[in-house]
């Protein structure tokens, strides 16, 4: 096994298996630390991970879960083990700490550990420790970008991320920069640097594709590497370890061969956006359910419908509306398990499945059953095109889109996959 990951949410889990995807290797994610467990090992594949909700979870809670998973795939010898953290590198020292798998890392024999946040292909980047990342054209600082600023879980105050994540280990963090990655015997003293400073977390800066191949290919001599990274890290450490990305090696995502159901709990304004783009399609229709109106079964029955007629649904939980995301923090449970209800009533009457929302989509497909997702095409950029195991007890085409993935096209695309151009037409 080259790769090993836990992903701190599903989406997160995905952006894994997409740059795996993109160099040709085969890979595949558990959807929870019990299949996983039960896994056979001719179930194993270059890329392995497990999928989890720790982004959420208060420190507590993840440890003993993050120690057994852990455990059982060191068994495995991997190369490579990464914590997935998202590119946003939003957290806090109660929801989704690093603190656990830093704990358990250094626990572990690692005498080194990169956070490595930048992901240049999503305009995601680090200089000189402090994180930037891309709003709809525009990239910010991350304490100034529109929605990390504003996250209504764990909005980003700080785009140092030495200091940001200093809060959570309860320890000082060092920082590889630019400068030290510009010749190889600098980067090597870089860490003696670092090292001799005691800092056992460090910052890797990114603004390049290229930086990724040089960090990779450093830390990849590690056996086994320890990482808290985004799909920059995965990308990089696999260059390190000989993957490469090529049109050739990769499956492109073919239309749909019927109806796609899109359930989308995602409040944010990119997804709001995608939403409006479908609205303007007559081969969609969009239904709107309040969650706190109640049960959605006349939402169900009228996408029930609507599928039966060849039309593609989608189905929002109010967006990025105002009182959406005011409410959202009340909501609970009743947005996923709403939405989880939707996609059940209506098994057997779409041909691919769309799921929007970091959180939304870890809950839905847990609440579905879903045992393990395995890649089958690249979708775009940003993520791909999977099979769910699970579901109805069957397999079930399956996209999985975080809040601030994609063009407003996406879910045009999800649909028609390679037959639509950049205009989400055919």
């Amino acid at each position: 096994m080259d790769v090993f990951f836990v992903a701190d949410d599903f989406t997160g889990g995905v952006d894994v298996l997409l740059q795996a995807a993109r160099c040709g290797e085969p890979a595949t994610m558990f959807l929870s630390e019990e299949s996983f467990l039960a896994a056979d090992a001719s179930e194993l594949r270059t890329c392995t991970g497990v999928a989890t909700t720790f982004r959420r979870s208060a420190p507590e809670e993840v440890s003993d879960s993050l120690r057994r998973i852990l455990d059982h795939a060191l068994t495995q010898e991997p190369r490579v083990v990464q914590y997935k953290i998202c590119s946003t590198a939003d957290s806090s020292p109660t929801r989704g700490s690093i603190r656990p798998p830093f704990a358990q890392f250094l626990e572990r024999g690692a005498e080194r550990i990169a956070l490595w946040a930048a992901q240049p292909g999503l305009r995601r980047f680090t200089a000189f420790a402090h994180h930037f990342a891309n709003d709809r054209g525009t990239v910010y600082r991350l304490d100034r970008q529109p929605t990390m600023a504003n996250h209504p879980s764990t909005p980003m105050r700080e785009s140092d991320l030495r200091l940001h994540f200093a809060e959570q280990i309860g320890e000082a963090v060092g920082s590889i920069t630019l400068e030290d990655l510009r010749q190889q015997e600098r980067l090597s003293l870089a860490w003696e640097r670092e090292a001799a400073a005691g800092h056992r977390l460090v910052v890797l800066d990114a603004v390049h594709p290229d930086d990724l191949t040089t960090h990779g290919t450093f830390l990849a001599g590690e056996a086994p590497a320890y990482v808290i990274g985004s799909g920059g890290a995965t990308l990089g450490l696999g260059a390190g370890l000989g993957w490469r990305e090529d049109p050739a090696h990769q499956v492109s995502t073919q239309a749909a061969s019927g109806p796609v159901l899109v359930v989308a709990g995602s409040c944010s304004e990119l997804t709001a956006a995608q939403i409006a783009r479908v609205e303007e399609r007559s081969d969609w229709s969009v239904l709107a359910w309040d969650p706190a109106a109640g049960a959605p079964e006349t939402v169900a029955t009228e996408a029930n419908q609507l599928l039966a007629s060849g039309q593609h649904v989608l189905v929002h939980s109010g967006g990025a509306s105002p009182a959406r995301v005011e409410a959202s923090a009340g909501l609970g449970t009743l947005v996923p398990t709403g939405l989880a209800h939707i996609v059940s009533h209506n098994l057997g009457q779409f041909a691919r499945l769309v799921v929007a929302g970091g959180d939304t989509s870890g809950d839905v497909l847990t609440l579905l059953g879903a045992t393990k997702l395995t890649t089958v095409a690249v979708l775009d950029r940003d993520t791909c095109l999977c099979l769910v195991d699970g579901i109805g007890g069957s397999t079930q085409e399956v996209v999985l889109k975080g809040g601030q993935i994609g063009s407003v096209d996406f879910f045009v695309h999800a649909a028609l996959g390679e037959e639509s151009n950049g205009n989400g037409d055919r």
